[in-house]
């Protein structure tokens, strides 16, 4: 049977008791296709089975459903395991694979009789959408849930680095017990051992440098605010990396290269995360914009600031105009002029948003000269801003 809320479920109350029919995958999976086979190779190929559904078909070669075949298929989502990191630079090694994006856990819907690898059969069994406990029976009014989630938690992608020079890198942790028949990741086991006791890992490349690292808790015990991984010495960090999640069976030390253990991807939808790591003097960011008037004797200055650190901070930032013999920002910019914007407070960061605060003001400068480039740089205390470029006028305006 099928319901209004997406879900597909034998009702054992019924007598005699009423089985999932083709119209009840039509009518969930939005399709016209009228027999079982069609419906699970076109709907599994284009996606429209949700493959964070717990009870949805799965590439097996028995005829029978179970809940221990389920578990071995990893519930239909193909995770490959490897015995070791091995080298970024061969294609048939984990972290090859890792950075190319091969590894991303696909659905593997059945492909019917003899259509298997090999010619092999991989069944289409309509109960495969039935849930079952296990022991094998039928639970009544579960099944098939096609609004599941998926449970695997996003990364926390804007790190600070303390006075102390650590990081702490947060993997949240997503709970979908609230969705009826979700695949969770307590569900899955790799290796036949559950994913709780895997430790999340991250392969981080910036440039030529690369580090790997794994959480010294394992999925299992992490805490109310997530999963962390520790980083120390991490002052040099500072900027963007990619990162690249996977769940090892083994504990890794900063730096470290791993050891024999078990390695597979980490589940999210994109391969990778990009992660900023800011040092403390990159908390608080001011940037002014300017535009010449046309007779090139004062600028007009809009200007923004945007806290990104959970503390409130107090400044008296001030705006610089420099000029450069240049196109770039560099030794050659020499101070002519200094304005400040008097004391204000930036608000703190809450939740994914940045405190911020923005306002106007007019720089008189009467020593134009067009062989130079000029540019506008704000200072506030310890805190690093951008220089930006200021524009001409566009024509000619009253002044």
């Amino acid at each position: 049977m099928a319901n209004d809320d997406g879900i597909i479920y034998i009702d054992t109350s019924t007598t005699p008791r009423e089985g999932v029919c083709i119209a009840d995958l039509q009518a969930v999976l939005n399709t016209g296709r009228n027999d079982l086979g069609a419906i699970i190779t076109t709907c599994g190929a284009n996606g429209t089975i949700n493959k964070w559904a717990k009870y949805k078909p799965y590439r097996a070669q028995n005829v029978a459903v179970s809940h221990s075949a389920r578990i071995d298929a990893n519930y239909g989502l193909s995770i490959q395991t490897f015995t070791d990191l091995g080298s970024v630079t061969n294609p048939s090694n984990f972290l090859y694979k890792l950075t190319h994006g091969e590894l991303s856990w696909d659905y593997l819907y059945p492909r019917g009789k003899g259509n298997g690898y090999g010619g092999s059969n991989e069944w289409f069994r309509i109960k495969d959408f039935v849930a079952e406990d296990t022991n094998n029976a039928v639970v009544s009014g579960h099944g098939y849930n096609h609004n599941s989630e998926c449970p695997v938690g996003d990364v926390i992608t804007d790190v600070p680095v303390n006075i102390y020079g650590n990081a702490s890198v947060n993997w949240d942790v997503i709970d979908v017990s609230s969705i009826q028949d979700n695949l969770t990741l307590s569900d899955i086991e790799v290796e036949h051992v559950a994913l709780s006791e895997y430790y999340l890992g991250l392969y981080m490349t910036k440039g030529a440098m690369a580090v790997t690292i794994t959480s010294t808790t394992k999925i299992g015990y992490a805490g109310v605010n997530g999963l962390t991984i520790e980083l120390t010495n991490a002052t040099s960090y500072a900027g963007t990396w990619r990162c690249y999640p996977f769940l090892s069976s083994v504990q890794i030390a900063q730096g470290g290269t791993g050891t024999t253990g078990v390695y597979f991807s980490a589940g999210w939808d994109a391969p990778y995360a990009d992660i900023t790591f800011r040092l403390q003097s990159q908390y608080l960011s001011f940037y002014a914009y300017g535009l010449w008037n046309v007779a090139h004797n004062s600028i007009s200055i809009e200007w923004e600031a945007f806290n990104e650190n959970s503390t409130t901070y107090t400044v008296t930032p001030e705006i610089h105009l420099y000029k450069t013999t240049g196109q770039d920002f560099d030794a050659s910019a020499q101070l002519e002029a200094t304005i400040s914007l008097g004391s204000m407070t930036i608000d703190a960061k809450s939740g994914d948003n940045p405190g911020h605060d923005s306002g106007t003001t007019t720089m008189n400068y009467s020593y134009y000269d067009d062989d130079y480039i000029w540019w506008l740089k704000v200072t506030a205390g310890t805190f690093d801003n951008t220089a930006i470029q200021i524009e001409e006028p566009d024509g000619p305006r009253s002044e």
